[in-house]
């Protein structure tokens, strides 16, 4: 897994529309609920890969900027796929960090002490999220001449780099994120989010009109290709996640803790730990 990075997502008011210059525009509603995203709040620098800088970092970035969403990104090696990760544990993270240290102290102690339980979902509704999701890449990528992926390119001959980049991204769904520093991440923040309304509850806040902020929460892994191609197409699968993520939460839709959809889909089929549609 390589480096990391947050993106935080404001309040949503207005009706906007996200561009890869991370800048906001106002549209004309095309939907009878049209909800896009008023505000994105970058994190300018990667996050290091060590469990004590995301335990830090990421609470203090939620208490900085209060955002209504929060997705963060993390590079998946060898990986042609991107992948929007849909649990987290709270326990096991053994593999070591740049600084040789396991995630006992900084996340197990520590959440087991607050009380998480072991393991915690986003909020969203997976099936209704990923049909927006494949939808809006397809879509655009069809305007763009894109063929469909037909799986893994052979080993040899070597295919040429055009061939690659003419095929359509695929998008999936998981409920392995690696129990590493993407899968910590994760965790910290569906924490974070969880004590937050524990908190107000206990501390009995008046009704405010704002709905719980829990499980809206969301972790992506992209591929490693770093060419100006590969950084375009992960721009706009990005943009679509988080458009169909704010879009399918402000219309209403929710996980179910009963496993069916409340998209009224079939939610498709798990293959070991990856979801297809």
């Amino acid at each position: 897994m390589g480096d990391a990075g947050v993106v935080l997502l404001e309040d949503s008011g207005l009706s906007a529309e996200v561009t890869s210059s991370g800048l906001d525009h106002e549209t004309a509603p095309t939907r009878e609920v049209t909800v896009l995203v008023t505000g994105l709040i970058v994190h300018p620098t990667p996050v290091r890969v060590a469990y004590a800088t995301a335990a830090t970092l990421v609470p203090e970035l939620i208490q900085q900027h209060d955002p209504d969403y929060i997705m963060h990104i993390g590079m998946a090696g060898g990986r042609d796929h991107y992948t929007l990760e849909t649990m987290a544990h709270r326990d096991n993270y053994k593999i070591k960090d740049v600084d040789d240290r396991d995630g006992w102290k900084e996340g197990e102690y520590v959440w087991k002490k607050e009380g998480i339980p072991e393991q915690l979902h986003v909020g969203w509704d997976e099936a209704d999220v990923l049909a927006r999701w494949e939808k809006e890449v397809n879509e655009v990528e069809t305007a763009m001449g894109l063929v469909e992926d037909e799986g893994p390119f052979p080993a040899w001959p070597p295919i040429p780099p055009h061939l690659r980049r003419a095929r359509k991204s695929v998008v999936r769904l998981s409920r392995d994120a690696g129990r590493f520093l993407c899968e910590f991440t994760l965790m910290e923040s569906l924490s974070r989010r969880r004590l937050e309304e524990g908190q107000r509850e206990s501390d009995g806040v008046p009704e405010d009109g704002r709905e719980s902020r829990e499980g809206k929460v969301a972790f992506l892994h992209v591929p490693g290709g770093h060419l100006p191609d590969d950084v375009a197409r992960g721009v706009r699968v990005t943009e679509a996640a988080i458009k169909s993520m704010v879009a399918s939460w402000e219309e209403g839709f929710r996980r179910s803790t009963c496993g069916q959809s409340k998209a009224g889909m079939d939610g498709g089929r798990w293959d070991g730990v990856v979801w297809k549609a």
